[in-house]
């Protein structure tokens, strides 16, 4: 599996975003009647099975499949909670106190005069997380984008999702059906591991050295000295405004997915960060399908660190210096 070594670098990366400001919230236009309307995600968890806040054999029986509801009162949430097993307003149930149950009672009257909430619950998913990436409006029909990787993460216990979105009353009043839609943006590597699967050789590692070390070549102990070869060239020579957006949602993807962002300390509901908050920082041309990029913030942590693969060493001065390679799906 190759979501260990992500693991690390992204813990290192992300730990210097965790005071930055939340960007849960987003305003889409439908393309057909151009209504605005806004939503907020105020809930987003996974569970594994001997922790879900659902009765087991209810989400047993639900395995495979998801659950939508559209509520617009407290009466609707009870009757929905009621209808289907759901312990969040059953005192005698175990699952009563638990921070989703307890979410869902924070609702009141006052919150429904003007807003409604989406429930999406996915049930036994073999995906370790999935991030609502937008939430398109059509119609009658809101439909919830998820992204996530493309790859299956090993892991021996099934996986439960469950998501509160909050969202205008005013502009979602005519929605009757939820639809759940499941994208993904690309695939990140360790330059590591393509070199060692044979997918870029020490060539392509010169010239990503090349452009990242501006012309020069690092030795850890004499330093940098000018580059006595000349790089490939980058093809292409920049990147589109869409594929650098691509970039960084699979970036977003890999950090949530493999679990990075509990290990930083950061839950998935108050994820500090959004898309908007990062950007690819510096692009080193593209070897084999492999893009390699450099992905920041605003700040970052003051720790040099070098690494050296195939023979090629890399002096990164800061955290947000690391270099990925990204291949579109």
């Amino acid at each position: 599996m190759r979501n260990k070594p992500f693991i690390a670098i992204f813990a290192i990366v992300f730990a210097i975003l965790i005071f930055a400001t939340a960007g849960c919230s987003d305003n889409n236009e439908n393309p057909g009647d151009k209504t605005e309307f806004s939503y907020a995600v105020a809930y987003a968890e996974s569970f594994t099975a001997d922790e879900l806040p659902f009765d087991a054999s209810y989400a047993s029986s639900m395995r495979g499949k998801e659950f939508t509801a559209k509520v617009d009162s407290v009466t609707q949430l009870k009757e929905v909670s009621e209808g289907n097993g759901y312990p969040f307003f059953d005192e005698n149930a175990p699952e009563y106190s638990s921070a989703l149950s307890v979410k869902i009672r924070s609702y009141d009257d006052k919150f429904f005069e003007n807003k409604s909430l989406a429930l999406i619950f996915v049930f036994a998913s073999v995906y370790d997380a999935a991030r609502i990436e937008k939430v398109t409006l059509s119609g009658t029909t809101l439909n919830f984008v998820m992204s996530r990787p493309d790859e299956v993460y090993a892991q021996e216990r099934e996986t439960t999702f469950a998501y509160i979105v909050e969202l205008d009353k005013a502009s979602t009043g005519n929605v009757e059906t939820l639809t759940v839609e499941y994208v993904t943006n690309g695939k990140m590597y360790l330059m590591e591991e393509v070199f060692a699967a044979g997918d870029i050789d020490e060539d392509d590692l010169k010239s990503i050295a090349y452009y990242h070390h501006d012309g020069r070549v690092y030795d850890e102990e004499t330093g940098f000295s000018k580059a006595d070869y000349e790089p490939a060239p980058k093809e292409p020579e920049t990147l589109t405004e869409e594929v650098e957006k691509q970039i960084i949602r699979t970036y977003l993807d890999y950090y949530f997915a493999v679990g990075a962002g509990h290990e930083a300390g950061i839950v998935r509901k108050n994820a500090p960060f959004d898309e908007d908050d990062l950007r690819v920082t510096a692009y080193y041309g593209t070897y084999n399908g492999y893009t390699a990029v450099r992905i920041g913030g605003d700040m970052a942590l003051g720790t040099v660190s070098v690494r050296t693969v195939g023979g090629v060493t890399f002096l990164y001065p800061d955290s947000n210096n690391i270099i990925i390679l990204w291949k579109q799906k």
